[in-house]
């Protein structure tokens, strides 16, 4: 893609093709299959962050499918503390499927608008969103497409 194409994908209004005459969108297009693409990226994501584990080498503590303890307690609206860390952790280790998908597509599928890109661009910048925060990801797609790397994508990225 070029870096016009790609932004495109972000904000259909700024796709050009090299003679800068609009290029159809695929926004359209892509919308309808979010969910399946949703669906598809989360199994990758899940298959990747594995089952349960409290490691204590990892700064994220306890974690299960990839949630961790933070997250976790954050998403149920509960003060992590130490009244109430063992009872969430328990809690974590049973996280039910629909929690888990609920956590992924709240927390990082439509925060990083991933139902606004083509199915490939919207599956990398989910894991990377997952791996990096929304922020961090973001960051990173606009360093691959050479705008300034502010964490915010807009219009102006287009420029």
């Amino acid at each position: 893609y070029s870096r016009r194409r790609l932004l495109g994908l972000r904000w259909p209004g700024v796709a050009t093709d090299a003679n800068g005459a609009a290029e159809k969108d695929a926004v359209g297009a892509t919308a309808t299959a979010g969910d399946a693409t949703f669906e598809e990226a989360l199994a990758h994501v899940l298959e990747m962050e594995g089952g349960y584990t409290d490691d204590p080498h990892d700064p994220g503590g306890p974690t299960n499918k990839g949630v961790t303890l933070g997250v976790y307690a954050r998403w149920r609206g509960v003060q992590l503390t130490a009244a109430t860390r063992a009872g969430l952790k328990a809690e974590l280790r049973r996280i039910p499927k629909n929690a888990v998908r609920e956590i992924y597509l709240t927390r990082y599928w439509r925060p990083a608008h991933c139902s606004e890109m083509a199915p490939a661009l919207a599956f990398f910048h989910f894991d990377a969103s997952v791996n990096h925060g929304v922020t961090g990801a973001m960051r990173l797609l606009q360093r691959a497409v050479g705008t300034d790397a502010d964490g915010e994508i807009g219009p102006n990225d287009a420029g």
